[in-house]
């Protein structure tokens, strides 16, 4: 039964309806030190007008209607005083126009627009853009269309109209044509009416912003090894403190890492102007002075270190890499648990992505495996080159190069038919970049890649494996079936 004293309560009974929207000097000037907080308190208040603090809500008419809802007649109905609740409709309509009438004032209507290059497409040799353009009151944050995040942005004074609508933003640009579709949305996260401008960029550098498709995670060094006498004489007892990521650019260019960010398991941003060269890994380690002291000379971007954890999950966890407009470059989840390599937790080893070349999906445990060296190998690869003549047979053993390569000393493939699905037993050498499927055929001729359940793995001392997977009888297989493994290899 308690009514609470809102400040607008406050205004309704000691302030005029016209008194300034701004009476505090000191809240004017923080709001004049910064456009992006003019903008936001302003945005607030059109917000609050057009969901609450107006006419219609107050007395239930309009699409605030039955009135028996109306925050008017619902209040009223605990008063034992009477009084003349109408004129708080009467203040509230007053009050709302004038607070209008300087919103207006202060942030004329303004069509959304991008306005770099006058809005018109335009080339650019660089890794990233920078797009300017206006935007009304109406609109409080940006994202690009196909993204939920929001982008960061720079609000400031157009200095043609002499308003705070003025956004820039920093996104990745990419060889080749780069359509952005930038919206306006609102305080609710609602794109604005209106608010979609698009514009087309081609990318004509040797230099490509980061994305899916050229930058991958190669190495996680999640769960480390013991801390030496010499680590812990140097004030490194948290083993923890060792913990790094390896990214490794794939393509031929050189990848520029402005804006990207690690946003779930840890969060890290890549400082800006950070490039990888053609082929190049990057180290991110958690605490850059253990790192030092563990793998002294080796190269590595800024840490992750938190005092209050910001650390890999020992036992697995989502990792999310972003690019500058939000988008995924590589969301997966790792564990340590079987079939997932697991001597990488606690055990000295890191967790290896197989075949990075080829930038294998990194939710698949069949695309990871154990580091062949304690402590793994950040900066660089213990990766085993393939063979140059892939499809020759060098040592006359019937086998192809490829073929060798894959399976090193551990035989042939081996298959089993006699439980209720097919079993197969792979061997992968240690180090190989193989990543190997099996396909099904009834004549020999056409084959089908079928999909495979991964069951399980054993590591010898030198970090060969034999990966153990099942497939299924095809559907409408009732006579013969020829299976045979495919190894794949960058």
């Amino acid at each position: 039964g308690r009514i609470l004293f809102l400040p607008w309560d406050h205004d309704f009974n000691s302030l005029p309806f016209d008194a300034a929207v701004v009476a505090s000097t000191d809240l004017a000037n923080m709001m004049n030190a910064n456009p992006a907080w003019h903008r936001a308190f302003y945005h607030h208040l059109h917000d609050i007008i057009a969901k609450s603090f107006n006419t219609n809500y107050v007395t239930g008419a309009g699409t605030f209607s039955p009135a028996g809802t109306a925050w008017m007649s619902h209040y009223q109905s605990y008063t034992t005083t009477g009084g003349n609740w109408g004129e708080i409709s009467t203040y509230v309509g007053q009050r709302v126009t004038h607070v209008q009438t300087d919103c207006a004032a202060q942030y004329p209507a303004t069509a959304f627009a991008i306005s770099t290059n006058s809005g018109n497409d335009f080339s650019s040799p660089n890794a990233t853009v920078q797009l300017q353009g206006d935007a009304g009151i109406e609109v409080l944050n940006l994202r690009l269309l196909g993204s939920t995040e929001l982008l960061p942005v720079t609000w400031s004074v157009n200095p043609t109209t002499s308003r705070r609508t003025r956004w820039t933003v920093t996104l990745p640009l990419l060889n080749g044509a780069n359509p952005f579709t930038v919206q306006g949305v609102d305080f609710s996260g609602n794109v604005v009416s209106g608010a979609t401008d698009t514009i087309t960029i081609t990318g004509t550098g040797g230099i490509i912003a980061a994305d899916a498709t050229n930058l991958v995670v190669s190495e996680l060094n999640y769960n480390p090894g013991a801390v030496t006498l010499a680590e812990s004489g140097a004030g490194y007892t948290d083993k923890d403190d060792f913990e790094f990521i390896e990214l490794q650019n794939i393509s031929a260019y050189i990848v520029d890492l402005t804006g990207v960010r690690f946003t779930a398991g840890i969060t890290w941003s890549a400082a800006a102007g950070t490039q990888i060269p053609a082929g190049g890994r990057v180290v991110i380690p958690r605490r850059s002075a253990a790192f030092a002291v563990r793998w002294p000379g080796v190269a590595r971007l800024g840490e992750y270190y938190t005092a209050s954890g910001n650390k890999l999950d020992n036992n697995g966890e989502e990792l999310a890499l972003v690019d500058a407009g939000g988008t995924d470059i590589k969301r997966f989840t790792y564990n340590d648990k079987s079939p997932w390599p697991t001597s990488p937790d606690g055990l000295g080893r890191s967790l290896v992505l197989v075949a990075p070349g080829l930038n294998p999906d990194h939710n698949l445990p069949i695309n990871w495996r154990a580091s062949l060296a304690a402590n793994g190998n950040p900066g660089t690869t213990d990766n085993v080159t393939v063979p140059a003549n892939p499809g020759g047979d060098s040592n006359g053993n019937g086998l192809s190069n490829l073929t060798d390569y894959a399976l090193g000393t551990g035989g042939l493939p081996a298959y089993d038919f006699t439980g209720p699905a097919i079993t197969i037993t792979i061997p992968r050498a240690a180090g190989s970049q193989i990543i190997p499927s099996v396909e099904t055929a009834t004549n020999l001729v056409t084959w089908t890649e079928q999909p495979a359940t991964f069951l399980s793995r054993t590591t010898d001392g030198s970090g060969a494996e034999m990966l153990t997977l099942s497939i299924s009888t095809p559907p409408g297989v009732t006579d013969r079936l020829f299976l045979r493994t495919k190894f794949r290899a960058p």
